[in-house]
């Protein structure tokens, strides 16, 4: 047997394992990481938007108690022990991993409608978007700390050139009755003094009875470097009706959506992810191209 036809053997079993595979690989993950604690600090610092009210008001640049990003010592989830990192994200502000352990979007009840949404991930990725018709399963999680059970908050997507929602609501199972609390016990929240916060996913479907219409014009703006984004105000952010079809397109923005105005206590969350995983096909023939590779490189050589 040849070195060519042993290499393209090599490859082909690659391929296979390629094609059987159903590892999720992590696309984008957010940690909102800062080693500057004391204080808070602007959403677009991180190459996110914040937008609040019926009215989508901007306050991107906020940093004020009512809604930004929480910089209280050791108040992330994962914290400080834990071996994380961004992909496809803006900066962490500060040394790494000292960052990790501050950081925490939020907003109070008084705000109403909030909106925190990032379009980073095209030109963080080099792509259009992510193209769920690609993927046999995509999902979003974070961990969320509300201040109070009646809080929630819902996947947000922009895909196919409108914002979407997702029908699911996600609440705590228990308060988090403080920033200080958020990183408590284990990812169920529970398992330390008091109550920390939850890890919460949602699977991506097409369908539409999965989502409802986002009513939002509302604008951000990446900068020449990462950090220096800017937001811009619309004139309306609320919930629309479910969608007349099943979603298509690119999803090239997304974030988390709350509507939940007579709810009390803050609103929590950290560490944005999401996980996709390829169709087989895809992979197939990723692997089967590199095969063909080797075999033109062998002819080459012969």
């Amino acid at each position: 047997m040849s070195l060519r036809q042993l290499l393209c053997g090599l490859a082909c079993v690659c391929a296979l394992f390629a094609s059987n595979s159903s590892d999720a690989a992590i696309i984008y993950r957010e940690t909102f990481g800062t080693a500057t604690t004391g204080g808070q600090g602007a959403s677009q610092g991180y190459d996110w938007g914040l937008h609040t009210g019926t009215t989508a008001a901007n306050l991107s640049a906020d940093t004020s108690t009512n809604q930004s990003v929480n910089r209280s010592a050791n108040s992330s989830k994962p914290g400080t022990a834990d071996a994380i990192g961004q992909v496809n994200a803006g900066p962490v502000i500060g040394a790494t991993p000292a960052a990790y352990g501050a950081g925490i979007p939020f907003a109070t009840p008084a705000v109403g409608n909030v909106l925190f949404w990032t379009p980073e991930y095209p030109s963080a990725s080099g792509t259009a978007g992510i193209d769920p018709s690609t993927l046999s399963a995509l999902t979003f999680s974070w961990y969320q700390g509300n201040g109070n059970t009646d809080g929630s908050w819902r996947v947000a997507i922009h895909q196919g050139g409108q914002w979407y929602v997702s029908q699911t609501q996600f609440s705590n199972t228990a308060s988090v009755s403080s920033a200080g609390n958020f990183a408590q016990g284990g990812d169920d929240g529970n398992g330390g003094s008091s109550h920390g916060s939850e890890l919460k996913s949602l699977a991506y479907s097409n369908s539409a009875s999965s989502w409802f219409q986002l009513n939002f014009d509302g604008t951000f703006t990446l900068g020449a470097t990462p950090g220096t984004g800017t937001g811009g105000a619309g004139t309306v952010l609320s919930l629309g009706a479910t969608p007349g079809s099943n979603l298509s397109g690119v999803i090239d923005a997304f974030g988390l959506f709350s509507d939940v105005p007579g709810a009390a206590g803050n609103r929590r969350f950290d560490t944005f992810t999401i996980d996709a995983v390829p169709e087989p096909a895809t992979m197939l023939l990723a692997a089967i191209g590199g095969c063909a590779l080797v075999v033109a490189g062998g002819r080459r050589k012969s």
